[in-house]
């Protein structure tokens, strides 16, 4: 089931995942905003640089977690997740969820 917010561009989804978990009793949730093209180029490249920020996050959320992935052929690094973290967590379990659902 498609979340009720998925989107499309060029008739892809954009929206990809959308993970709902219990964590020490609470419910959590992490909004996940990937193309197939940056799929591609998360499965194919080892080198990634991930960024977290707390001041530059849209309402509701709490944290923007960013995965960028160096590109070969423009010799960038290159955005291709973008992550909304919506509460406070330990860090560790709310990463490890984002990275295993990309």
């Amino acid at each position: 089931m498609s979340p009720p917010l998925n989107l499309k561009v060029n008739g892809q989804p954009f929206f990809r995942r959308y993970w709902v978990g219990d964590i020490d009793g609470q419910t959590h949730r992490i909004n996940i905003v990937v193309t197939n093209e940056s799929l591609a180029l998360m499965r194919y490249n080892a080198h990634t640089f991930i960024d977290g920020t707390f001041k530059v996050t849209p309402h509701p959320s709490y944290q923007c977690v960013i995965v960028m992935i160096y590109d070969y052929g423009t010799e960038l690094y290159v955005p291709c997740a973008f992550a909304l973290v919506r509460e406070k967590i330990i860090a560790s379990h709310s990463h490890n969820s984002l990275f295993r659902s990309v």
